[in-house]
């Protein structure tokens, strides 16, 4: 009995919150709709670059709503850190916003020169995208290390993101959800959970999202991040094979907002919900159904609370091989491959002319079960984002089939 009154006043105190992120094309629908959102969450970078006059716009609003700021340059699991000037504006667009809280992925999106032919630039190679370092116990120490140096400067609660990974990095000896749960367990930092890239994962390996959403410490979780994607046909070789890209142009899945209920039901605490776009935008009066949706998949978990055995205490990450050198280069590697279709089109016909000068040949069994679709889309998104030569051709993929 006392156990069911604890679950029900859960229910009742929980005072979740339901927003949108903040879109230049969808500023005016936003400033139209205020009353229907609890908050919004604007990106640093975008922000930063955005004229003064639409600054100052933004500074009004954030007086009006409550506002948390989002980074997606710093690269929090990456072995090269970001320049200070990357810190610097990601600080100032927090206190000009009076941002509730930051938020930043567990991603690299640089990497290092490591090569002598390189190292005279001395300048990281910029990937201008979200990508997976190799888990393992080296790259939860830089982690853990990178997040604390952040949370020092930034005066306000540090929220941690899982990240959409068409490929699982090399030299990976965690699972992704153990990988997470090692960050998190170590580094006490809010968990900024995004469904819709626990969904992408999990469908992408074969794997149930709702159980690996139940890997993961839920008691941790701050924010929710819902978007959309879609299926794509990835030619590779002679065959066409199928990946789930999350590209946040299309409407939620229904799959996604049951993984949003489940959460709900599972963890009492008040949760905020947001709902990310970044093209293909429909009408603000789809946007707010789809917070109406929101709002409803959260009220039906708690209506049903379920009992969450939090996941046990983690040891120490098993040892491997990997040192923070290790990683440093195949961070490099996979930027060069995710940038360079030259360098794609070489490491499929002969890997090892890759692995050898960067002192990995040892990780040449790995590359039979790497996953080349997944590859070959991630290095296709990477170029639809930077506009490079490649999303121009007639058929992106042609510059990588043999």
């Amino acid at each position: 009995m006392v156990v069911a009154v604890v679950v029900a006043a859960a229910v009742v105190a929980a005072e979740d919150r339901f927003g949108l992120g903040w879109r230049g094309p969808l500023a005016a629908g936003i400033l139209s709709s205020l009353e229907q959102l609890d908050c919004l969450e604007v990106i640093a970078e975008q922000y930063v670059h955005l004229p003064t006059q639409q600054q100052h716009a933004l500074k009004y609003l954030s007086r009006q709503i409550p506002i948390s700021l989002h980074g997606v340059s710093l690269g929090l699991a990456g072995g090269t850190p970001p320049p200070q000037w990357r810190v610097d504006n990601l600080l100032r667009a927090a206190d000009d916003l009076q941002a509730e809280t930051i938020s930043e992925h567990l991603a690299f999106v640089r990497a290092a020169p490591v090569q002598p032919d390189d190292l005279a630039s001395q300048q990281a190679l910029e990937i201008g995208h979200l990508a997976a370092p190799p888990r393992n116990r080296a790259s939860v120490e830089k982690a853990c290390e990178n997040i604390h140096n952040l949370q020092r400067q930034c005066h306000r609660p540090l929220l941690v993101e899982n990240i959409p990974s068409l490929i699982t990095p090399l030299g990976s000896h965690l699972e992704e959800t153990h990988w997470l749960r090692h960050i998190l367990q170590q580094s006490k930092a809010p968990l900024l959970l995004d469904l819709e890239n626990l969904y992408a994962n999990a469908v992408n390996r074969g794997e149930n999202p709702a159980e690996l959403l139940c890997e993961l410490p839920l008691q941790q979780v701050h924010t929710v991040h819902l978007s959309g994607g879609a299926w794509v046909d990835v030619p590779c070789g002679n065959l066409n094979q199928r990946r789930f890209l999350d590209d946040h142009r299309h409407d939620i899945a229904p799959e996604v907002f049951d993984l949003l209920t489940q959460l709900a039901a599972r963890a009492p605490q008040n949760l905020r919900v947001i709902i990310e776009r970044d093209g293909n935008y429909p009408t603000m009066d789809k946007l707010l159904e789809q917070i109406a949706q929101a709002r409803t998949a959260v009220a039906l978990g708690r209506q049903n609370p379920q009992a969450f055995n939090a996941p046990s205490q983690l040891g120490c990450a098993a040892a491997c091989p990997s040192t923070h050198a290790e990683n440093n280069r195949i961070e490099y590697l996979l930027a060069k491959l995710f940038c360079d279709a030259q360098q794609c089109q070489l490491f499929f016909s002969n890997p090892l002319d890759l692995l050898k000068p960067l002192k990995l040949e040892h990780l040449a069994a790995e590359i039979n079960t790497l996953d080349y679709p997944g590859l070959i889309l991630m290095a296709r998104s990477v170029a639809a984002k930077n506009h490079t030569q490649i999303s121009a051709q007639k058929n992106p993929m042609e510059i990588f089939e043999s």
